[in-house]
């Protein structure tokens, strides 16, 4: 999140303090601010939910995901009831991504219509594909069209009570309004549109429907509201921290050519206004013309069409699609800071994503951890001190004494050599054979180097050097070693640093020798020689400083400066 820029006559650097002591101020009374005021949130189910029909171009930008998965946030705490998406692009994928997203959320029977029309110039999506893969049961070819679904979903509906929120073309709309112009200004309350009021090039003139917008514009029967908020709140990165069977997450990680960015919050700012028709959010203005890019003009009026104008600061929005985009479906749900690891093992889970049912809250965590033990608190640390695959379960109580549960499983291994601490930046290295080794304290520091001792054929790679949970995550290494004193007896000597290991067969090494430094990949067991350098390594009488860099899928290894 980027500070703004402001004229100051104090001083840059006094200035920018004084911005974020203000931004900081400003968030506090922001969220002092009664949530149930404030925010729009319907904590207590006092009211009705907003019953609101998702109309959807998913597939050339994010922000629609984005905008789906706020919906569907405001879903479960009651404030809205999603009575149906449809779809006005005609990607292939569409009505399956649509699906499997509703899927995720536990709202799977949600009916989903498409456009069925022609359409110039259809867009590329780089995540839709992608989606289909996650679980759903609608394919694209069996969806019925939009105008079937609006037939069917607001025949059905009480009178004035629909919210339709657009956020793509207006093509769906616009059959809608040739064929049910009477159903329309019976069921639907407002219209509110994602667009720009003035020679909007998107979503009012793609596909060269600049036309179709018009009609709907000019002749749609009830209130239209226009958002047009949400190019400087950028949201999604934080999606990278979602479970993996989340396809939201997928989406922004597709979308981004596989990590994550932030993205403008167009669709999401629509969804805030038509389901909390918030006046804290936004000042509702009705005065002033909107116009499209062939020319047409309308004029707002209260009532009837009017746009939307951001009240408060950006970060603050950024701050609540973020929580709401984040939300999990309704459940219990825990994440753990790793799922393996050597014994003693310890794990530290956390809880604070499960959601409860509308009107409800979560009284208590129980844990139970597969080894006999149990423990109870949002979060919790636990230590496995055996080898073995452990079901961990989460089991919450709401206030009603309603439970829900989760579970998955953490697989703890046993070490494969003796433990003792090295000179670095990770205190657990592991080696065999101690006597092979001499630890001595030197300069203020621990140092390791060879005796002259002989190797023992019998133990599995005898006095390598071992990175303990190596394989697990990422580390780095540092040692200073040398040779023992007795060079005649170390001629061919070596010292071998084990990193990434898996089982004898397989694992990684740096090999240190008198004549060569070489790094070395063992895949059952066949090695591989990845990288090598000229520098002579040992016997001599110097120390040597070793260090494996181990960070983000890259592994750097250096010997003294090589």
């Amino acid at each position: 999140m980027a500070l703004k820029k402001i004229k100051c006559f104090y001083g840059n650097d006094l200035c920018v303090k004084f911005f974020i002591v203000l931004k900081t101020c400003l968030l506090v009374v922001l969220f002092l601010l009664p949530l149930k005021t404030f925010a729009g949130v319907n904590t207590n189910a006092e009211t009705e939910p907003t019953k609101v029909i998702y109309e959807t171009d998913m597939c050339a930008d994010v922000d629609d995901v984005g905008g789906l998965a706020v919906l569907h946030a405001f879903a479960n705490s009651g404030q809205a009831e999603i009575l149906a998406v449809c779809f006005n692009e005609v990607h292939p994928s569409g009505a399956a991504a649509i699906d499997a997203i509703n899927t995720w959320y536990k709202r799977g029977d949600i009916p989903i219509g498409v456009y069925k029309g022609h359409l110039d110039g259809p867009d590329y999506s780089a995540y839709l594909d992608y989606l289909k893969n996650f679980p759903h049961d609608l394919e694209s070819s069996e969806a019925p069209s939009a105008l079937d679904v609006y037939r069917q979903v607001l025949s059905v509906q009480p009178d004035s009570s629909v919210t339709i929120i657009s956020v793509g073309f207006l093509n769906n709309l616009n059959d809608l309004l040739i064929h049910e112009p009477d159903l329309i200004a019976q069921k639907v309350q407002k219209l509110v549109i994602m667009c720009g009021i003035n020679n909007d090039n998107f979503n009012l003139s793609r596909h060269n429907l600049v036309s179709v917008s018009q009609n709907v514009i000019e002749n749609w029967p009830t209130p239209i509201y226009f958002s047009q908020a949400g190019w400087d709140i950028l949201t999604g990165d934080n999606l990278s921290d979602a479970p993996q069977e989340n396809p939201v997450r997928e989406a922004y990680f597709r979308y981004f050519g596989s990590e994550y960015n932030g993205r403008p919050s167009w669709d999401q700012m629509a969804v805030l206004y038509g389901v909390t028709n918030s006046t804290y959010y936004f000042n509702v203005v009705s005065s002033g013309t909107g116009s499209l890019v062939n020319g047409y003009t309308w004029q707002m009026k209260e009532g009837f069409r009017s746009y939307l104008d951001q009240r408060l600061p950006s970060y603050y929005f950024e701050n609540l699609i973020e929580s709401l985009m984040d939300q999990n479906p309704i459940g219990a749900h825990f994440t753990v800071s790793a799922q393996q690891g050597w014994r003693p093992f310890t794990a530290a889970f956390d809880a604070s994503g499960s959601v409860a049912a509308p009107g409800r809250t979560i009284q208590k965590y129980l844990w139970y951890f597969g080894d006999g033990q149990q423990g109870e608190g949002k979060t919790i640390e636990h230590v496995f001190d055996q080898a073995g695959e452990f079901v961990v379960s989460l089991t919450t109580v709401d206030d009603q004494g309603d439970s829900m549960q989760y579970s998955q499983s953490i697989f703890v291994y046993e070490p494969i050599f003796s433990e003792i601490n090295f000179y670095g930046d990770v205190r657990n290295y592991i080696r065999n054979q101690e006597d092979l080794w001499t630890t001595v304290q030197d300069n203020n520091d621990w140092r390791y180097y060879l005796t002259n001792k002989a190797r023992n054929s019998e133990i599995k790679l005898a006095g390598y050097c071992f990175v303990k949970d190596s394989i697990f995550s990422d580390f780095e290494l540092q040692l200073k070693v040398r040779t023992g004193e007795n060079l005649a007896q170390n001629k061919y000597a070596n010292y071998t640093i084990i990193f990434g290991y898996q089982n004898d067969k397989n694992y990684n090494k740096l090999v240190v020798k008198a004549s060569t430094s070489q790094l070395i990949n063992v895949s059952n067991g066949q090695p591989t020689y990845l990288s090598y350098s000229s520098r002579k390594g040992i016997p001599d009488e110097g120390y040597h400083n070793i260090k494996i860099n181990f960070r983000s899928s890259q592994l750097k290894v250096f010997f003294d400066d090589s």
